[in-house]
């Protein structure tokens, strides 16, 4: 029987991505139960009862207006990185065992996950580095590996959020207090230094002390790291990592129309190593997405995307409201209720961008903004 639990979290346009996480981690790890939370709203696009994990909703989390606000002024992105915290407080809270791990939805499950809970026995806190090698191969422009070193560093952080494992005790609850308090209003990702929770990921070792880093080799391989490790596939078609078994697969940036690159995200050409068991591995993942319904799920809509009345939220309206929020200067009532507030706002700031961008000569631009049809809905 299993002594740890899995948790994970989606919109209803990854539900395909749990799908695959849930069924795979079920494959390898038998009597598992996996937990997903939804950043969203079902609105009857699915049935929990069908689906192969525990449903968790928004409204079964502490902090409800803390939750609502965050719904509007995070992206969906950045709402998933954050809700991290209060999945792991969901965790602490009602799982019936002392150990949980947090898996990203865009994981495929590979092998038996026990040596990561046997590991948890003796930690309250275990983060999973982005990279763990510090003499990587001779063959790899080292100037490469240092750019990818100081951009991960500055955008990434230190710890990869996709993976995070707790056992409940005072630290980790501690940590869950810490976690929350962060990322309730500082979890951006598109703002320097910054990238959703890993930021405060970084500083979990210096403010609690019972914390471990996930070192095992087969752990989190994703496009970053695959440079710097051996990867063969043995006899019996097992994938190994420095000759150990591949725990789990993170296809962090995956893209269906290209599997074989295996991240949409920027990587020096270099760094660039698709393994051809990777590469197969790339290949039966997006065979099971599209199996587990993802042409049907990807097309679900985001329930916070529009405001009540029908029209779209945009980045700009989001990133206003959370400055109105951070100044105690909101407007009264639910968010998703107040396109004309916002729109107000929005034709004002632009006004002043273009006053301090401009200059005091350009009237002409200023009353082209103030116009209430000028771009105002673009998302």
């Amino acid at each position: 029987m299993s002594d740890v639990d899995y948790c994970t979290i989606v919109t209803k346009s990854h539900l395909s991505y749990a799908r695959v996480l849930a069924k795979t981690l079920q494959e390898h790890n038998p009597n598992s139960k996996f937990f997903v939370l939804l950043a969203d709203q079902r609105d009857e696009y699915f049935d929990p009862e069908n689906e192969p994990f525990d449903l968790i909703t928004l409204e079964e989390l502490d902090n409800q207006e803390d939750i609502q606000r965050m719904c509007f002024y995070y992206t969906p992105s950045e709402l998933c990185f954050c809700l991290r915290a209060w999945l792991h407080e969901y965790m602490f809270q009602n799982s019936p065992f002392e150990k949980w791990i947090y898996l990203d939805a865009d994981m495929i499950v590979c092998h038996s996950l026990n040596r990561i809970s046997d590991q948890l026995d003796h930690t309250s806190i275990m983060l999973s580095p982005h990279l763990i090698n510090i003499d990587p191969p001779q063959s790899i422009d080292v100037k490469a590996i240092r750019r990818l070193e100081s951009y991960l560093l500055r955008n990434g952080g230190i710890y990869n959020g996709g993976f995070l494992a707790l056992r409940r005790t005072e630290e980790s609850e501690a940590f869950i207090r810490y976690f929350k308090d962060r990322l309730r209003m500082y979890g951006f990702d598109n703002r320097p230094m910054q990238s959703g929770d890993q930021f405060w990921l970084t500083c979990v070792p210096l403010y609690f002390r019972d914390v471990s880093v996930l070192r095992d080799p087969g752990g989190n391989l994703a496009y970053w790291n695959l440079f710097e490790r051996n990867i063969k596939q043995d006899s019996s078609g097992e994938i190994r990592v420095n000759g150990e078994p591949l725990l789990f697969f993170h296809f962090a940036g995956f893209d269906m129309n290209t599997p074989h690159k295996l991240t949409t995200y920027a990587l020096s050409s270099e760094l660039k190593i698709v393994p051809s068991s990777i590469a197969k591995l790339a290949k039966n993942y997006r065979r099971l997405l599209i199996d587990n319904g993802y042409e049907v799920s990807s097309n679900y809509p985001y329930a916070f995307a529009k405001f009540k009345s029908g029209q779209i939220i945009t980045p700009m309206m989001r990133r206003l409201y959370f400055e109105d929020f951070y100044r105690g200067k909101t407007c009264e009532g639910s968010p998703f209720e107040q396109y004309d507030y916002f729109k107000t706002r929005l034709r004002s700031q632009k006004a002043k961008t273009f006053i301090r961008n401009a200059g005091i000569n350009s009237l002409t631009y200023i009353k082209r903004m103030l116009k209430s049809d000028y771009y105002l809905d673009e998302p």
